[in-house]
């Protein structure tokens, strides 16, 4: 008689992705944190009509000015890593400047301290397609763009979400720093931007990075993350 085993699945430690399906709703998500900036805004997980699950990670942005880290601690700190997340503004209509995504790699620091390099992509009405990308980066609580804005490819975004999902893939390789963000529906870019910065070279928190122009909500329904020079997943794992 043989003996018959199950499989063995083995999982890459070097990926992370959720949905938000596994979380409970109307609660911040149990395996994340505030890091700094956490009086400025309020993250539950929600039920979400049009997400990928039927739920999603919602950002309600009550105080605009501030600089906020929201890190998902299941992954450790990582100095090379790349992160793909799906996000949407809720509110309706759009305001002037509004955030889909913003995320956030080698976060540290304190309040007034704060280190972290950020990829956004935001509405804008004066952009030719009412949507913007850049790049920033937090040193010792000074806050600089080093790269963009540049207008996010077409087609143009309507003012009427929320109804709008961004794609946007960020990564970090040493010194290298790239991004690109496209609209749900369309073929996935290349990069559409790569730069060199060694402002910030130590492993850091991986997650989102809140900070916000305008009082809005906003929502991801979907966050990977691959770390040592590996590509972050399109699916959940």
């Amino acid at each position: 008689m043989s003996l018959v085993l199950p499989a063995y699945i083995q999982r890459d430690p070097d990926y992370y992705v959720t949905d938000f399906s596994e979380y409970m709703t109307g609660a911040q998500p149990h395996d994340w944190s505030k890091r700094w900036g956490a009086a400025h805004y309020t993250p539950t997980v929600e039920t979400s009509s049009g997400s990928l699950s039927g739920k999603a990670l919602r950002f309600n942005i009550t105080v605009t000015g501030g600089l906020g880290f929201f890190s998902w601690d299941r992954v450790s700190p990582a100095a090379d890593v790349e992160i793909l997340a799906r996000g949407r503004v809720i509110t309706n209509p759009l305001n002037t400047i509004n955030t889909f995504t913003r995320l956030g790699a080698r976060g540290a620091g304190g309040v007034g301290s704060e280190m972290a390099y950020s990829a956004l992509a935001f509405y804008h009405t004066s952009a030719g397609t009412d949507w913007r990308i850049q790049t920033n980066k937090n040193v010792s609580g000074i806050s600089s763009i080093i790269s963009g804005p540049t207008d996010g490819p077409s087609p143009t975004i309507s003012s009427t979400g929320p109804s709008v999902w961004i794609w946007t893939r960020f990564r970090i390789q040493g010194s290298s720093i790239s991004r690109k963000s496209w609209q749900h529906g369309a073929s996935e870019p290349a990069f559409q931007d790569t730069i060199s910065d060694a402002s910030i070279t130590a492993a850091g928190w991986v997650g989102d990075y809140v900070a916000e122009q305008q009082i809005h909500m906003r929502e991801t329904d979907f966050f990977s993350v691959a770390l040592r020079g590996k590509t972050a997943s399109s699916s959940k794992r």
